[in-house]
């Protein structure tokens, strides 16, 4: 690696610009601890609700917020889930790959492509294994929340590679 007092015949040298980051270094301590608090999450949500069919009490109390909105705001919450399902995931993630490339954000671009694909892969293998279904089809761990999330993850991740936050 060259020094940035070398003389450069065919360029400049860009010894001194930083590559992007996925995680900023303030940032890497806070988001390690949501990971873990993510982690035991699903593990406490899989041993609390595996080999199951029936609303728990977080379902219960959010169909009770829901079902009085009524179908007018059904719509709203289709399309929302709609964003999780896989051609919509394999879309997206492909978009935002494409953006993240074009910002010059090469590590987010794979982890556009690789976080959704991985997400689907482990929903698909996990869900037989805890064996929650919903009117008879496999529900938990949802594929739609993955999909959806781990497009999320790296929205929020390029965000705050372009935006560059402070410490707080």
């Amino acid at each position: 690696m060259r020094a940035t007092s070398d003389v450069v015949l065919n360029g400049p040298v860009y010894a001194d610009v930083p590559k992007p980051v996925l995680v900023p270094g303030p940032l890497r301590r806070p988001v390690a601890v949501l990971v873990a608090v993510a982690a035991a999450t699903f593990v406490g949500l899989a041993l609390r609700y595996a080999g199951t069919s029936t609303a728990g009490g977080i379902d219960t109390r959010v169909d009770a917020v829901v079902d009085p909105l009524g179908s007018a705001h059904m719509w709203l919450i289709r399309h929302t889930a709609a964003i999780g399902s896989p051609p919509s995931v394999v879309v997206l993630a492909l978009v935002l790959s494409v953006t993240c490339l074009l910002l010059g954000r090469r590590r987010l671009a794979l982890l556009a492509v690789v976080g959704p694909g991985l997400t689907g892969l482990c929903t698909t293998l996990l869900k037989p294994a805890l064996g929650r279904t919903f009117e008879g089809w496999y529900a938990f761990p949802s594929g739609h929340t993955g999909g959806a999330t781990s497009l999320g993850l790296v929205v929020a991740l390029l965000l705050i590679s372009l935006l560059r936050p402070g410490p707080r």
